[in-house]
């Protein structure tokens, strides 16, 4: 799973002859790999070159890919956006107290800078 700049999630889905790491997407960093079932849909397992791991939530953005669905596939970027907004402005409501905490709008969420 890539993460673009303006933090969507990509699935990409590969054949098994294909290593992790010579997949590469312009302007995109890889959050997830594993291995993907075509038929259920679902991520498991680990990339050992990229040491990355699955994600189960990468289930939905892999299911919108194979069903061919472009507008799913929008529509959880979309939302997943505005829930990233939305923490950052309740990080920014806090004040003070959260003066040394931070958007870091990956998957990890909120982290300490």
């Amino acid at each position: 799973m890539f993460e673009t700049k303006h933090h969507w999630l990509l699935p990409v889905i590969f054949p098994d002859h294909v290593s992790h790491c010579d997949v590469k997407m312009e302007g995109c960093v890889a959050v997830s790999a594993g291995d993907v079932n075509v038929r259920t849909a679902q991520a498991s397992g680990h990339s050992l070159s990229l040491k990355l791991k699955s994600n189960p939530e990468d289930s939905h953005y892999l299911l919108a890919t194979l069903a061919n669905c472009s507008s799913s596939l929008v529509a959880l970027n979309t939302n997943r956006t505005e829930a990233l907004k939305e923490l950052a402005e309740a990080a920014d409501n806090k004040g003070d107290e959260t003066k040394n905490i931070g958007m870091d709008n990956s998957r990890s969420g909120i982290s300490a800078q």
